[in-house]
């Protein structure tokens, strides 16, 4: 007859360490969140005035320009709302094709030493490319259209996800593996229940930076090739002289980047890493 040891939970007061980011009260993770803006602002309010130039607008100006674009209170060609739908349509079509091309190439070159060999040039070429000839290329072959940022963003992060991708898939456990072929488990069956499953951190990291670098390329292509977008709005508010613009849109910009990556990242976490408590913890703030 066996004797049954029953272990205790481990809590802050048995031994477990520091208490983890994702286990504190939700009230001093925002309070240390809000700690950067308000070191940013207070350096903005004190050290503006003091600059030679007047070409950098004080924090109430460009507040009050945000303001009245959130009111479209606004003398340019589109509202803030329409100019960020725009732009998010852009980058959802381009992120999904980036990360449809770049699934496909990985898993590829994770199977496949001939087909790595084959891609792995031009995989490395398009991960140093810079954005900006690409989304200049896109403009002269595809003119101001809603094809420009697309293809930029395309061709600007899908290197990005075919090389994690191609990683993940090569440190798929062996052991699973070999269990699947002993098994009898055939090849197809064991890309489905195998290796996909076991490459969802990698995809998730991937989608993650794929979104990140494709704001960054959609940015620039709106920029020198469309003619509407959020993008567009910072050159529009550059060529009218309006510096509060450029900054107040630059602000839009890092707003929602943030709200993307606490709403929509946080939520995906929870949902497709649940099984994966130690992986989990890492992408939730």
């Amino acid at each position: 007859m066996s004797a049954q040891v029953k272990l205790a939970p481990l809590s802050p007061d048995n031994g477990a360490g520091p208490r983890p980011e994702a286990a504190k009260p939700l009230w001093r993770r925002v309070r240390s969140g809000y700690l950067f803006p308000i070191i940013l602002l207070a350096l903005w309010v004190i050290i503006v005035p003091n600059l030679p130039t007047e070409k950098i607008p004080t924090p109430g100006k460009v507040l009050t320009f945000m303001w009245d674009e959130i009111r479209v209170n606004t003398v340019a060609p589109k509202s803030v709302y329409y100019s960020f739908a725009i732009s998010l349509a852009r980058l959802a079509v381009g992120v999904v094709i980036s990360m449809t091309i770049g699934m496909i190439v990985g898993v590829a070159s994770g199977l496949s030493r001939r087909f790595d060999a084959f891609a792995r040039d031009y995989v490395v070429a398009s991960l140093v490319l810079p954005g900006l000839i690409v989304a200049l290329v896109a403009a002269l072959w595809f003119g101001f259209t809603f094809l420009t940022p697309v293809v930029t963003v395309v061709f600007a992060t899908f290197a990005y996800t075919a090389s994690n991708i191609a990683e993940g898939v090569r440190d798929v456990p062996r052991d699973l593996i070999f269990m699947a072929d002993s098994f009898g488990v055939n090849r197809s069956a064991a890309l489905r229940h195998v290796t996909l499953p076991s490459l969802v951190p990698f995809l998730f990291v991937s989608l993650r930076y794929t979104i990140s670098l494709g704001w960054k390329a959609l940015t620039i292509a709106e920029i020198f090739g469309a003619d509407q977008g959020a993008g567009w709005m910072l050159r529009f508010w550059y060529d009218a002289n309006r510096i509060q613009g450029l900054i107040g849109y630059t602000f839009f910009f890092a707003i929602v980047t943030v709200l993307v990556d606490r709403v929509l990242f946080e939520y995906l976490a929870r949902r497709l890493l649940a099984w994966r408590g130690d992986v989990a913890g890492a992408f939730q703030r």
